[in-house]
């Protein structure tokens, strides 16, 4: 037992973490502490916590939060004031422009929404700029196409060569990128480019508040049901995480994403395609 500055405080004699002294399992590794401490040096899940959290007995949070001892260490350092964080599903999530995910997971909706639409208006600015610039290069995309199929053809075994191809690929990624630049369509260029900042800026900040805005969700839900008659299986249930949202969110916005791609574009090469063919 220590004393830091007039609070007691107890050493972990597992990992050397320094604990409150009315903790009876350690912050870190979940081990028992003091005599309450089993022989077998099995370390047992967190145990019964003593205590409270934002002003929330810890045992509530405890079960709210299903004994995730990750989660318990994150909201006693925000129950002391701390606010940025680091929460690397939410990161992941954020390098496929689904952050969504995870907030509907946690049955934060209201953020959920805010950063499905947030994903949809990058995503949306995305494809509009893919399609203006493909409607916007449509003549040169069919000369492109036509010089094409004229160089086979006057090879007479209508065999491509790999040169060819790559010469193809390379004129039309050079057709679409001057379409992407030139004046008609600067507009959603410069729209490009904001929305390439907007998802960088959510990539960073999402990750660093995630864990706040859960200890916030956690903390009024925790004192709401304390109002009433509060039951185990009441805060269990309030903190169960929403799979089905979170999956369902997900498998929506990838095919919507997908169809918004793809029908447009289809069109599209259609066009392009039905007027080579009719000059060939």
């Amino acid at each position: 037992m220590e004393n830091n500055g007039g609070e007691r405080k107890i050493i972990c004699p597992a990992c050397g973490t320094e604990n409150n002294a009315d903790y009876a399992f350690c912050l870190k590794c979940g081990r028992p502490l003091g005599a309450s401490a089993p022989s077998g040096g099995v370390p047992p899940v967190w145990g019964q916590p003593t205590g409270d959290i934002g002003g929330v007995p810890e045992r509530e949070v405890y079960d709210y939060v299903s004994g995730n001892q990750q989660v318990m260490k994150k909201f006693r350092r925000l129950s002391s004031g701390g606010t940025i964080g680091w929460n690397w599903p939410v990161f992941i999530l954020g390098l496929f422009n689904m952050q969504f995910i995870w907030f509907f997971y946690r049955r934060m909706y209201k953020l959920g929404v805010l950063f499905l639409a947030l994903s949809a208006l990058i995503a949306g600015i995305s494809i509009t700029a893919t399609v203006w610039a493909l409607e916007s290069a449509r003549g040169t995309l069919t000369q492109i196409m036509q010089r094409f199929f004229e160089s086979i053809e006057s090879n007479g075994d209508y065999v491509i060569s790999d040169q060819a191809m790559s010469r193809l690929i390379r004129q039309i990624s050079g057709a679409i990128t001057n379409a992407m630049s030139n004046g008609t369509v600067l507009w959603i260029y410069i729209a490009v480019q904001l929305s390439a900042f907007l998802r960088f800026a959510m990539l960073i900040v999402a990750p660093m508040f995630a864990d706040k805005a859960h200890y916030n969700k956690a903390m009024g839900d925790l004192r709401t049901i304390n109002r009433g008659n509060v039951t185990t299986g009441a805060v269990i249930a309030a903190g169960r995480p929403n799979t089905a949202a979170a999956v369902l969110s997900g498998v929506l916005f990838g095919i919507a994403y997908l169809m918004a791609v793809t029908i447009p574009v289809a069109v599209l090469i259609d066009g392009i395609m039905s007027g080579v063919s009719v000059m060939l």
